[in-house]
């Protein structure tokens, strides 16, 4: 096994698992707290100042945490691909997946932009309203009919502040800001698309790669099944670990061959794929009708089976 196909396994593999699921696992923190503090709303007494300062303030660490993972995720990903042993028309296509991404998608362009910003100059949230309303099952017997309670917490960020910040954006994305008509950005909206199009970026570029890192597993595989015959110990069971070393103008590469861990790294590049498909999903506490179940008599089930 040669130098460049140890660093392709070790990099393909690490940068896989540990790189997207910041992302995912800051976008999920962010919605599970708005769903917490939904409920925190229903019970407790939220509107006293401080409360609400801290309620503004955990938002916007978890923007920041997001938006910071998917800075963390573009530089990386660029280290990687110099590492690799793709080849230089593959590396142009997975950075051109990302700039068709920025120039199709406002949405991408304006996160990327408030993303220098929340770093550099300051936190882009302007406030957080709540939406607390009756819905009715059948809208023309309403206001008579069963009816439901529904609350959401609807974080957002000021147009006109923004628009003010014009000198520290980038000018193109403020000009496209300009031609919106709505004085509030709902945040939920922009970090969900804004992470769905990262997710089908970043899925472009594992398929991509794909066939780089399944030749590096079978390399890895045929070289450890090898060593491990090779180094049986007396009473013919395989060692527990392997390490493949080369030695590179002085420099010693160390490669451990432990297959459980290369196969669970790979399976993991089939995770997250549901990311894709985030502005689509719709998640509640609500009721699911099943004429297996009992709900209770005269009960209004919402969500068909």
């Amino acid at each position: 096994m040669n130098r460049l196909s140890h660093k392709s396994i070790h990099l393909n593999y690490w940068s896989e698992i540990l790189r997207p699921p910041l992302i995912a696992e800051g976008l999920i923190d962010f919605e599970r707290y708005l769903l917490n503090s939904s409920l925190d709303s229903l019970a407790y007494d939220m509107k006293n100042r401080d409360a609400w300062d801290q309620r503004h303030n955990t938002i916007n660490l978890k923007i920041l945490t997001i938006l910071t993972a998917c800075r963390a995720y573009h530089d990386q990903r660029k280290h990687l691909l110099n590492e690799t042993t793709l080849s230089n028309e593959t590396k142009q296509a997975v950075e051109i997946e990302f700039r068709n991404a920025f120039d199709s998608s406002f949405e991408y362009r304006l996160m990327e932009t408030l993303r220098n910003y929340a770093q550099h100059r300051k936190l882009p949230l302007a406030g957080v309203t709540e939406s607390n309303k009756n819905e009715w099952a059948d809208e023309s017997t309403a206001p008579n009919g069963p009816s439901r309670l529904r609350f959401t917490l609807n974080p957002y960020f000021s147009r006109k502040a923004l628009l003010k910040e014009r000198k520290a954006m980038r000018s193109a994305t403020m000009d496209d800001l300009e031609k919106i008509e709505q004085e509030q950005l709902d945040v939920k909206y922009l970090l969900r698309k804004y992470v769905s199009d990262l997710s089908n970026c970043h899925f472009s570029f594992r398929e991509l790669s794909q066939n780089v890192v399944a030749e590096s597993h079978k390399q890895l595989l045929h070289a450890s099944a090898f060593l491990a015959e090779a180094k049986k110990s007396n009473d013919g069971t395989p060692p527990r670990h392997i390490t493949l070393s080369h030695r590179y103008n002085q420099v010693t590469d160390n490669t451990y061959a432990d297959i459980e861990l290369s196969e669970r790294l790979t399976n993991s590049r089939k995770s997250w794929g549901n990311l894709k498909y985030f502005m689509r999903m719709y998640y509640s506490s609500q009721l699911v009708a099943d004429k297996n179940r009992h709900f209770g008599e005269g009960h209004t089930i919402w969500i068909p089976s």
